[in-house]
């Protein structure tokens, strides 16, 4: 103890520990205060090594280990002195090292310090601004600035506690030697005097490496700390195959051949093994059923090897397993020599001879395989289809070909050029090789000599517009060899006035014979056409021959039976029907417009546009409606479509009155009427004539009323004497005695006749009309009848003529 009371005429024993770590001599003193005074006793002390405390070994070589497995071996340390040591095994050679170490893992913890501190105000400098922003009002920024200040306090007093507690760790700790691959035990312990103690060394590799580590052993009698070095060696996985090198000879390409190697372990622990990649040519020709695996202790693994090449040569494969663990590879070098199957065709050559231009022409040969393997082929013709289309068509121009098997190969040839051929096919096998057989072709090509007839004209004559007319054009082979013609398509100007479609439009003829192409022609204009067309023989290099289609295209031909039609004597205003017939000649419809020359035509026409279809013929109804006493000369014209007019003379003579009354006035009864009252009827009269008329309505007098007015004035004037004929008609309103008016009728229109017309004089316009007032007053009862007439005088004529007889009558 340091310190305490000591009681009168007491003692107290205080024990002095002496400690050293060097070898030297030490000097101190040692101040005991008591009472307010101090006295200084002086301490001695010197430290010598003990060399009577030692290691057994200080190298050990410990016996090689399988990874996942360890080995272990023994070292004494040995305490030869009289007193107690206590050891403790160091990974360092000193405590100034260790005192080294761990200042700078302190200087590495306080500069870690240091940047978490200056991260922590950083974030809490950035959250206070944002908080001031987010906050209401309730807290002011003194206050939130507060509050900040304390949570950042708080958390810098935290990381201050924990680099604290880890800085004192960091000094406490003793550093003990410790290590994954060597492990020492105890690795501390006291050692009595004359005794020895045992240490345990463990080796446990974890790799198949070369180890070496040294411990150090501090012992309390010794300034220098006792090294151990010990070093050791892993073992991996030992597995071994049962072939390291093969040659499988010949092999034919695209055939499959297969190996059989095995993987053996040769050791103490699991081996897995992993096949490594391998990206050669032929190395990717090669497939392992198993390239992967975990073999146990002493086990056995088969591997079938695949291999199967589509290119062709001598190889040499080294393939490599690593087994994880060990730093040795496993390798198996296969050796061999891929060669191209075998076949050949039946034919030294392929003759086509003399062809056709742009004709099919067809040979065949029979490919056949000789070897054990098939092969994927490919044929064709080198140079075909450079310059111009392919001219060669290969059937089947590729496939597969079973081993020891053949096909027949199918060669059309279309030559599309005038020459002589001297080529080649060829075989090319996929993945192996282009060219690999040839066989010649050979041919020559020649155009034909073809004639047309007619060679330069071909006439129709006169057609029909837009009819169809055919006409033949022969073409002659003159050849041995078949040939290809084609019309070539009209031109877009010529097809304005006619078009024509060839029958066939291509084609081609036999040897030695003849094809006629019909030509069917349409016209779309009238008049004669010159077209162009052009015979193209396939093959010939000249123009083609130019063929003039010749034509005179007429539009529909249209006549009428009956030139001239005469309705004679026609009642006017009353309608009246006579037909003609008209023809259409053509093999065309023809579309026909009918109209009159005159303007006012009384004449009509019905229908007045229609179509006649070819050869047909339609009748032609034609109305006539005089609406004057005259005659009537009008001509019909009809205007055919595309073609010539037709004109028809059409005449009538019209007879009667044109002065209409829409109702019947022959007799107007007034019926039963009151006397001494005027009773009125109304009438509308037309002229629907040309001509002005002046019509007068005169009353008829009953038989026997004029001769006695004529007894009345009997001494009278010679005038009147004169004026007293014996007429049967007197005018409206004039007396019986010389159309003079008596004083009573003067005064009373209706005293001499009960019945009067309004107006009785009139001239009406043509197309004009007047609505008649027909009156009726008698002053004494009974039933009275009287007869009037409608004179009337057209235009300039004197001759009146009587329009309508009318009876009135009434009861009253």
């Amino acid at each position: 103890k340091s310190e305490g009371t000591l009681d009168v005429g007491k003692s107290d024993q205080v024990t002095v520990t002496f400690l050293p770590q060097e070898s030297k001599a030490y000097q101190g003193e040692i101040v005991l205060s008591y009472d307010g005074l101090d006295a200084f006793i002086p301490v001695f002390g010197e430290s010598h090594n003990d060399n009577n405390v030692y290691l057994s070994k200080s190298f050990l070589h410990l016996d090689d280990a399988y990874i996942t497995l360890h080995t272990q071996q023994h070292v004494k340390i040995i305490n030869k002195s009289a007193v107690p040591v206590e050891f403790q095994w160091r990974a360092f050679t000193s405590t100034k090292e260790e005192q080294e170490k761990k200042q700078r893992l302190c200087s590495e913890l306080q500069q870690e310090e240091a940047e978490q501190r200056m991260l922590i105000e950083e974030t809490y400098n950035e959250g206070s601004d944002l908080e001031s922003l987010d906050s209401d009002d309730s807290y002011d920024n003194d206050e939130l600035a507060k509050k900040n200040e304390r949570k950042q306090a708080k958390a810098i007093a935290n990381l201050a506690r924990r680099y604290n507690n880890i800085r004192k760790a960091v000094e406490d700790d003793l550093m003990l030697f410790q290590d994954d691959i060597f492990i020492l035990e105890p690795v501390s312990g006291k050692i009595w005097p004359n005794t020895e103690i045992t240490i345990t060394i463990t080796f446990k590799p974890q790799g198949p490496l070369h180890y070496s580590c040294t411990a150090f052993c501090n012992i309390t009698c010794s300034e220098e700390r006792l090294p151990l070095q010990m070093i050791g060696e892993g073992i991996g996985p030992k597995a071994k195959l049962n072939i390291e090198e093969m040659d499988i000879g010949d092999v034919f390409v695209g055939k499959r051949k297969e190996i059989d190697v095995t993987l053996e372990n040769k050791g103490e622990i699991e081996a897995q093994f992993n096949l490594l990649p391998f990206e050669t040519p032929f190395g990717s020709k090669f497939s392992f059923d198993c390239d992967h695996g975990i073999l146990g202790v002493k086990e056995r693994q088969p591997i079938k090897i695949s291999f199967c090449s589509d290119i062709l040569g001598e190889f040499s494969e080294t393939f490599k397993w690593e087994l994880q663990g060990s730093p040795e590879l496993l390798s198996l070098t296969i050796k061999g020599h891929v060669v191209a199957p075998t076949f050949h065709f039946d034919e030294d050559i392929i003759n086509f001879g003399a062809v056709s231009y742009s004709f099919k022409n067809t040979k065949e040969v029979k490919l056949t395989n000789t070897s054990e393997v098939p092969f994927n082929y490919s044929i064709r013709v080198p140079g075909d289809g450079k310059l111009l289309q392919k001219e060669f068509d290969i059937t089947p121009s590729k496939g597969t070909l079973r081993e020891l098997s053949s096909e027949r190969i199918k060669i059309d040839f279309i030559s599309e050029s005038v020459r002589k051929y001297d080529m080649v096919m060829v075989v090319d096998i996929d993945g192996v090789g282009q060219d690999m057989l040839a066989i010649p072709i050979k041919g020559e090509c020649f155009v034909p000599t073809v004639k047309i007839v007619p060679n330069e004209y071909l006439k129709y004559g006169d057609i029909f517009l837009k009819h169809p007319y055919k006409w033949g054009l022969t073409l002659i082979n003159e050849s041995n060899l078949p040939a290809k013609f084609e019309i070539l398509k009209q031109d877009d100007q010529s097809r304005i006035l006619a078009t024509y479609e060839p029958e066939p439009e291509k084609g081609f003829i036999e040897p030695n014979s003849e094809t006629v192409v019909t030509l069917t022609l349409q016209t779309k204009k009238i008049g004669p056409l010159r077209l162009p067309l052009y015979v193209k023989i396939i093959g010939n290099k000249q123009e083609p021959q130019l063929i003039t289609l010749l034509a005179n295209s007429v539009g529909p031909i249209v006549e009428a039976v009956t030139p001239e039609l005469d309705f004679g004597q026609v009642e006017v205003l009353k309608e009246s029907r006579q037909k003609f017939t008209l023809l259409n000649k053509s093999y065309i419809p023809a579309e026909y417009t009918a109209f009159f020359k005159n303007k006012n035509s009384i004449f009509k026409v019905n229908p007045k546009t229609a179509v006649l279809n070819p050869q047909e013929s339609m009748e032609i109804d034609v109305l006539c409606n005089a609406d004057e006493v005259q005659k009537f000369l009008d001509t019909l014209h009809l205007v055919i479509a595309e073609g010539h007019d037709v004109e028809v003379v059409v005449k009538a003579r019209g007879t009667g009155s044109t002065v209409y009354c829409q109702e019947n006035i022959t007799k107007v009864d007034f019926g039963v009427q009151f006397t001494s009252r005027v009773v009125v009827r109304e009438f509308f009269v037309e002229n629907r004539g040309r001509k002005p008329q002046k019509l007068t309505w005169n009353r008829v007098a009953k038989p026997g009323e004029f001769k006695k007015d004529k007894d009345k004035k009997k001494g009278g004037k010679d005038e009147g004497s004169k004026g007293s004929r014996d007429n049967a008609v007197t005018p409206n309103t004039s007396t019986l005695t010389g159309g003079k008016k008596n004083t009573t009728a003067e005064d009373d229109p209706f005293a001499i006749c009960p019945f009067q017309i309004v107006p009785d004089n009139i001239t009406l316009q043509p197309k004009m009309g007047i609505m008649y007032q027909f009156k009726a007053n008698c002053t004494s009862a009974g039933k009275i009848e009287e007869q009037f007439q409608c004179l009337t005088v057209v235009a300039n004529e004197r001759k009146p003529k009587v329009v309508f007889n009318s009876t009135f009558e009434g009861e009253f």
